[in-house]
């Protein structure tokens, strides 16, 4: 404070649970955790998405992403917690359902699910077709401009 400094102190633990300094904590240590490939990393307090595109069948790059991410967080002392990790394929395609291959993480597989909450958005693949029900059955219209978007 001023030109008062305190002795430095080496911690040997984790930041606890719901610490305000947590967020900030994680995203000055992940701050050089970005996608390698032309794909979107996104982190927030202690998550990270992977979020990407596959064109054509072709999953190699969003595969490889996910292998970059493991490797990241090895190469930084970070585990990624597999249990907690899922998939979430949206296809926009009318076509017949494609087979996605499983990621894996630490030898172990990611579960794949039709839906999941992240950051109060419920995302399941009907969220994502031109009409879809509410929670209360009501139909909505997405507008095409969004579809567009996404």
């Amino acid at each position: 404070m001023g030109r008062h400094v305190s002795a430095s102190l080496t911690l040997s633990t984790r930041a606890p649970q719901g610490c305000i300094l947590s967020p900030l904590l994680y995203s000055l240590y992940t701050y050089n955790c970005v996608a390698t490939t032309n794909s979107t990393t996104i982190k927030f307090a202690d998550n990270t998405v992977v979020v990407r595109l596959i064109s054509d069948n072709n999953e190699t790059a969003y595969l490889e992403e996910i292998r970059n991410l493991e490797n990241w967080c090895q190469s930084n002392n970070l585990l990624l917690n597999v249990s907690k990790t899922k998939e979430r394929i949206v296809d926009f395609s009318t076509k017949q359902e494609r087979n996605y291959q499983t990621p894996v993480i630490n030898k172990s597989p990611v579960e794949r699910v039709d839906s999941f909450r992240y950051l109060s958005v419920h995302i399941t693949q009907d969220a994502w077709s031109h009409q879809h029900h509410g929670e209360k059955g009501s139909v909505t219209s997405l507008p095409p401009q969004t579809l567009e978007r996404f």
